[in-house]
């Protein structure tokens, strides 16, 4: 074969153009356009090595160099730079610098040197010097060995170091994580992951190979940073924890992970702006500042702005507050409140219309739901004033103590008075 392409080089100018040694198949005819090669075909170019059952090249019009090169059967192409691709058919045009791969049955294969992706056709752009500058992936597209994610999508590019994926919706999964996307954006130089409307699943640290406990998720982007191992929503944000309960936000969350052995496990939440806890027992906490939740340490604390109090809401119960704090426990399997703490010009008033109205005023508040009785606190020089309507008295006493479990039973500790003083009286209309 290598004698009859000598040959063949020393009667056509388009032969000549191109030394023997790349090319070689088992036959091959030449009819001055086109020359086709047939049997275990290997073409060496500027774009890689080519290889294929059948080959068919045509000559450029007005020049005596290769236009197009069409390859059939078994057809694979090896790039020393961008990877390999394996294909039933492929046709190069190399005037638009473009080429497109397909198969029947069975997907296009391309091997990279960071990922591997399949689909029904691979449409290549090629640079000026013939290498792959852009890859565009159609239809059952599957993506995977991506820095440990997998991807499912209908469309899918590739350029430089970005890769976009297309759907919706596009499924990415990550050892137990899942998440469904209508778009999502990988940067292999950054190591940086977008999503544009993200759902999806995330595995619970206190439960990680629990699938009745992991945590569900939506927004209207998902960033995540491989690299600091954060995951950061942005708009439109619901967490559905079965550990914690609801969380809603409006502006921006941030999950951390930490890695133990290869899993890696959520950490800690930390959410800015409105953002709105809903518990089991369908209490809400509302916060204005941020709030977060550290789920190693079973620890939610909140912190507002200056002038805004969060809100506190249970069935019978409304209450305002600087800041706050809650420490969880394990009960069994279950986790549950062990201690709520407010702190910061706290305000209490009475939530059910079915229930007489009392409001109550204290530098702090302290709530234990296992003995169901509720400390409140005021610091040194001020006083915690109570005020019961159906009862009609008032109560001032450096610390007030009420035990839900004996019918909200009401006991001043210190030096308590059944009246407010001319300025502990401005002091509670104020802040009601």
């Amino acid at each position: 074969m290598r004698r009859l392409l000598i040959a063949l080089g020393l009667f056509s100018p388009l032969i000549a153009k191109l030394p023997p040694s790349d090319l070689s198949a088992d036959k091959a005819s030449y009819d001055q356009e086109i020359l086709t090669l047939t049997g275990n075909v290997t073409v060496d170019h500027s774009l890689g090595q080519l290889k294929g059952e059948r080959a068919i090249l045509h000559k450029h019009k007005h020049t005596f160099a290769f236009s197009t090169i069409e390859l059939q059967s078994n057809v694979s192409f090896f790039s020393l730079e961008h990877g390999s691709l394996f294909a039933e058919t492929a046709f190069f045009d190399l005037e638009k610098r473009a080429a497109t791969l397909s198969a029947n049955g069975y997907p296009v294969l391309y091997k990279g040197p960071t990922y591997q992706l399949t689909a029904k056709t691979i449409d290549l752009t090629l640079d000026q010097g013939y290498a792959i500058d852009t890859l565009a992936a159609e239809g059952d597209v599957f993506i995977e060995n991506l820095d440990g994610f997998s991807i499912d999508c209908n469309k899918a590019t590739s350029h430089q170091n970005t890769l976009t994926a297309f759907g919706p919706p596009c499924h990415c999964k990550h050892n137990l994580d899942a998440i469904d996307a209508d778009s999502l954006t990988y940067n292999r130089a950054t190591s940086l992951l977008s999503f544009v409307r993200p759902k999806g699943i995330l595995s619970s640290p206190l439960f990680p190979n629990d699938p009745t406990k992991q945590c569900r998720f939506v927004a209207e982007t998902l960033l995540w940073n491989q690299i600091e191992e954060v995951l950061t929503l942005e708009k439109n944000i619901q967490i559905d924890d079965p550990t914690f309960g609801t969380l809603i936000g409006k502006d921006l969350l941030t999950l951390k992970q930490k890695r133990v052995f290869d899993q890696k496990n959520l950490e800690s939440i930390t959410a800015t702006g409105e953002t709105t806890l809903i518990s089991k027992e369908n209490e809400r906490l509302t916060n204005y500042g941020t709030m977060t939740l550290d789920q190693e340490t079973l620890l939610l604390t909140c912190t507002n702005p200056p002038n805004c109090q969060l809100k506190y809401e249970k069935e019978t119960l409304l209450l305002f507050a600087d800041k706050a704090e809650a420490e969880y426990t394990f009960q069994g399997t279950k986790i549950a409140p062990h201690t709520l703490r407010f702190d910061g010009n706290v305000r209490i008033l009475s939530h059910d219309l079915s229930r007489p109205l009392r409001k109550g005023l204290a530098d702090h508040l302290i709530h234990n739901p296992h003995t169901q009785e509720t400390r409140l606190i005021a610091d040194e020089g001020n006083a915690v004033l109570f005020w019961d309507e159906e009862k009609k008295y008032a109560l001032s006493a450096p610390e007030i103590l009420i035990n839900h479990q004996e019918e909200d039973l009401v006991k001043g500790i210190g030096t308590v008075r059944f009246f407010f003083t001319e300025e502990e009286g401005k002091r509670i209309e104020e802040f009601f």
